[in-house]
């Protein structure tokens, strides 16, 4: 597990310099307009959650995989739904940055989810 969780971390890590790098090119060059100040804040979130929540499922698959299907499926509701609220609420405060920051946080979402998805499946096809 803690090998797999390492190269899960590596990824992640990769990833998410990545698309530090990716966004700090599109704002401060493409479309300056729309920069967000809370863009690294939001990267740094999605970053951590998604560590935070492929280890808790680790622990999971290691202990019953039996019964892994019904908590993943109940861990990703909830985060979905925590993620959901952060949105709204970070919307409802910002209405002038709104649609700048559904953007930049539907795709990290879909990056993060992508990658945190494909990495458990890799692990629970093992067993």
């Amino acid at each position: 597990m803690r090998t797999a969780f390492f190269n899960f971390y590596k990824k992640s890590t990769l990833i998410s310099i990545l698309l530090f790098v990716l966004g700090l090119v599109t704002f401060s060059f493409l479309i300056p307009a729309f920069y967000l100040p809370v863009f690294p804040f939001l990267l740094l979130f999605f970053y951590f959650l998604s560590l935070i929540l492929q280890f808790w499922l680790y622990r999971i698959a290691k202990m019953n995989i039996s019964k892994f299907t019904a908590r993943f499926l109940a861990i990703t509701m909830l985060k979905m739904f925590l993620l959901l609220i952060f949105a709204l609420v970070y919307i409802l405060q910002n209405k002038e940055e709104a649609i700048a920051f559904i953007v930049v946080f539907f795709l990290l979402y879909v990056i993060f989810t992508a990658l945190e998805v494909r990495d458990i499946m890799k692990i629970t096809s093992k067993k």
